[in-house]
């Protein structure tokens, strides 16, 4: 049992290792990096925007900015992180002809990232580009309201435990449970919808696991190795906080596109099983 468990962990790690390489994948994440760095803020602004129109919700918008950078950034990354925040903070209150830019520069970086799962799926758009853009709007509204709601609701459910025990728990945004959640929802559904192709959901969340477990991995090894090796900060000076949050960028996206590597595989029947030494598992035609 031991044996065959290693075979196919050797097996899906070098089938992950050659799609990476065959398609690209490496370079792809590189330039979603970029992209998430020029959109970072816009992101942010778009998304306080869209919750100061909603009074109920309205007032969780700086928990969770501290919710995202508290538990999707490294450590040492969220230096850059806190900076941003502040910067949203202060360009909230834009024309309209600013933020319609704002929002055009989000809906093309939502095509990217949507034209890069296609490739690694090996398939073309569902919708034509007016429709996708649609989604992508649709998108950009939907996501910062679930957020305010699972925020709302996390803190209703800590005070009806607080109330029926007597008992105080931490926040029930610093629980770790619920952060591991988030993003495994989050990873699983990009695993689901992206794709033009059906897939099934138990594929999706079999990718969604493993890049939460992957995504959780490289977070604390990377605030820990930033932490105790100082080089980049010897290097950079008070810059080094940039080249962090790139590289961290970089990182995260090679993870998410590695659960989409390995929900494809699933999807295909790929046998990941086979001797990995060889590398006789087929990959698809470009």
């Amino acid at each position: 049992m031991l044996r065959t468990s290693i075979r196919y962990l050797c097996g899906t790690l070098c089938y992950l290792i050659r799609r990476f390489l065959h398609d690209d994948l490496n370079y792809h994440a590189a330039a979603l990096a970029y992209a998430i760095l020029l959109a970072v803020v816009p992101l942010g602004i778009v998304g306080v925007t869209v919750l100061s129109y909603v009074p109920a919700l309205s007032a969780v918008s700086t928990q969770i900015q501290d919710f995202l950078l508290q538990n999707f950034v490294a450590t040492s990354a969220a230096t850059i992180g806190r900076n941003v925040q502040i910067f949203i903070q202060k360009a909230t209150h834009l024309s309209w002809t600013n933020f319609g830019f704002l929002v055009i520069i989000l809906l093309f970086m939502l095509r990217d990232i949507s034209q890069v799962f296609h490739k690694v799926w090996h398939t073309r758009p569902r919708f034509h580009i007016s429709l996708a853009l649609l989604w992508y709007l649709l998108i950009l509204i939907i996501l910062p309201l679930v957020l305010g709601i699972l925020m709302i609701f996390g803190d209703y459910l800590l005070s009806l435990y607080h109330w029926a025990t007597h008992t105080t728990l931490p926040s029930f945004r610093t629980f770790w449970l619920f952060h591991d959640i988030i993003t495994f929802l989050l990873f699983t559904l990009l695993n689901w919808l992206l794709p033009s192709c059906k897939v099934r959901f138990i594929h999706a969340a079999m990718g969604g696991f493993f890049s939460t477990v992957c995504f959780e991995t490289a977070r604390r090894l990377c605030g820990w190795f930033w932490d105790n090796f100082s080089t980049y900060a010897l290097i950079y000076g008070a810059l080094a906080a940039i080249p962090l949050f790139l590289v961290w960028l970089y990182i995260a996206w090679c993870i998410v596109l590695s659960g989409a590597v390995l929900t494809h595989a699933l999807t295909t029947k790929v046998p990941l099983n086979a001797p990995w030494w060889r590398g006789s598992t087929k990959l698809p035609n470009r």
